[in-house]
């Protein structure tokens, strides 16, 4: 019997698929409202993101990656539709 999950265990990596999933539905909500209400500094954003999203990048660099990532497929979402719109 193991105690410990091996790392390439389905179980271990639904759960961190899972978990992934839901940080990124969490940063892409706040960067969409963040835009939504004209904030569209990085540093204002970092600043502003819940603490359980901060605590869920380990530095400012790689939140601030993260951010502009979900920003470039906001903006892609939002011309597709309109794209999508004009046809």
């Amino acid at each position: 019997m193991r105690d410990k999950l091996d790392p390439a265990d389905p179980a271990l990596q639904g759960y961190e698929t899972s978990v992934r999933g839901q940080t990124e539905t969490q940063l892409h909500l706040w960067v969409s409202a963040c835009l939504e209400d004209s904030v569209q500094e990085l540093d204002r954003m970092i600043v502003t993101a819940p603490s359980d999203l901060r605590m869920a990048y380990p530095c400012y660099d790689s939140m601030a990656d993260e951010i502009e990532i979900t920003v470039q497929r906001i903006w892609w979402d939002i011309a597709i539709r309109r794209m999508r719109a004009g046809h």
